[in-house]
Formats: C-alpha cells, structure tokens, sequence
C-alpha cells in the first residue's frame, strides 16, 4: 500500500484566544474601548470582524483593528497582520510585507510568528529561500509548544532541509504535534509507526493515529486506513470499512481513492 508523507504545510489560521466572558455580546462596548486606544480591545475587536461573531464578518474591517493593535506593538497582533498579507485576506497578497510583520512579532517571542517565519524561508516567500533559517524558526516556535511548527520541523528532519537527516527526531517531533491533536501530524506517526520509520514498525500503533487523523478528515489518512482494513494490517480485515474509508477519502479529492473507487463502481456496474 503507497503511503504519501506531508512534506510541506501552508501556513493556516493562528488559534486566537477565547473571547473574555466580559466582551461577550458587548461589540460596541469593545469598540468604544478601542477608539480610546485600548490595545486589548482593538485586538478582540478585530477577531470579531475576523470570525462574525456579534457582528458581520468583514476582513477588511478586522485588518483595520488589527493592523491598530500591531502598531501600538500588539506581538498576537503583528503575526495576524504578517498573516492577512500572507493569505490575502481583507488586503492584496504581499509577501513581503507578511515577512515585514512576522518579524516584528518574533522579535517579541511570538511563536505563531516564528512558524509562519519558517514557512516563508522555506518556500521563499517574501524572502530568498533559506531551509536553515527555516528549521531555525520552526525549532524556536517548537520549543514554545506551537504544533504546527513541531510538525514543520518534523517534515525538515524527515527530508534532511536545514538539518541533518534523523528520523528518530522526525519521529519525535511528529509525536510531540499529533499528541496536541494536530490530524496531518497524527497521520505522519502513523506512516512512521507503519513504515518503521524513527521507531520500531508497530501495525497496530499506525492505525491509531490513522484513525484519530481520519476523523478530522485527513484525506491521506483516510485512505491508508483503508488500505489497513483491507489488508488486515494492524486491524482485522473488513472489507465494509476499508470501502467506508476510501469513499471518505474520495469525497476529500484523494487522487488515488477516486480511481479506485471509480474502478470499483464499474467494476460493480459490469456485474450486473
């Protein structure tokens, strides 16, 4: 059975803190404070513009608070500028002005900040592409706890990019990502456990974290867990799941699931 490694992760939405209890259902309190210059209520108020909550969501108008808050030297706030100009969202896509603010945010300590850093080094984004700087950033942000950046700096000790070569530390950082929860993470530890990879070859251990990245709608996932069922590698071979599993992953837009089940439906139409 093929089995497919992430090798590389866009950078995707920062994970904001919950909204106060105190705000909750108050935007025009929150605005009010924020037209005083209140840093912390220019910020909440743009992860309501951002998210809609207790009002329409408007990019435009939470990059406008945003970009406030990041001025006044906000660190959350600079990654989520460097962010929007990264992704285009409320603004034309600029790289270089993205790289512009992640630095102001990791010169603070911001770990967000220091992933999406390592993703621009390592694709070249707004920066010449530099896989040593890359590693370098993703291993500040790792050491803070940021998954996606464990994750990140798994994929660098897997392929051999700014560091040396080492699955046992691709393995370990893998493990550290997927055990906060992150799915494309979990699927990874799953190929390590499967191929033995970094670890021992461990069948059963693979589909765990098959399944717990399959339920958050890993496609890759979906369908190795499938090719496990229908093996019976690491679980009892069933054919209804393994088929439940590859359609799941078809759905997704997984090349090979749709051929497969693409010959499996004419498979079935010639039989009758």
């Amino acid at each position: 059975m093929k089995k497919k490694l992430l090798v590389g992760l866009a950078v995707g939405l920062i994970m904001l803190s919950a909204i106060p209890n105190l705000w909750a259902g108050d935007i025009e309190g929150i605005r009010a404070k924020a037209e005083t210059g209140d840093v912390a209520a220019q910020f909440q108020l743009a992860e309501q513009y951002a998210k809609g909550i207790d009002t329409k969501k408007d990019s435009a108008e939470a990059l406008k608070w945003m970009r406030k808050a990041a001025d006044q030297g906000h660190a959350e706030a600079q990654a989520q500028v460097g962010l929007c100009f990264h992704n285009g969202i409320g603004v034309e896509k600029d790289y270089t002005a993205a790289v512009e603010w992640y630095l102001k945010s990791v010169k603070q300590g911001c770990a967000n900040a220091q992933n999406s850093l390592g993703v621009c080094y390592r694709d070249g984004l707004g920066v010449n592409k530099d896989y040593s700087k890359a590693a370098e950033y993703f291993g500040k942000a790792a050491e803070q706890g940021h998954a996606e950046a464990q994750m990140n700096l798994g994929i660098c000790y897997a392929k051999g990019e700014g560091v040396g070569q080492d699955s046992a530390k691709s393995f370990q950082y893998y493990k550290k990502a997927a055990e906060q929860g992150l799915g494309q993470a979990q699927h990874n530890l799953g190929v390590c456990y499967y191929k033995g990879r970094g670890t021992e070859k461990n069948l059963s251990e693979a589909v765990v974290w098959f399944r717990k990245a399959a339920e958050q709608g890993i496609a890759d996932a979906q369908f190795n867990l499938a090719g496990c069922y229908n093996n019976g590698e690491g679980v009892p071979r069933n054919k209804e799941e393994a088929m439940r599993q590859m359609r799941k992953a078809a759905d997704l837009g997984h090349v090979q699931a749709k051929q497969i089940m693409r010959q499996y439906e004419e498979w079935k139409a010639s039989q009758k």
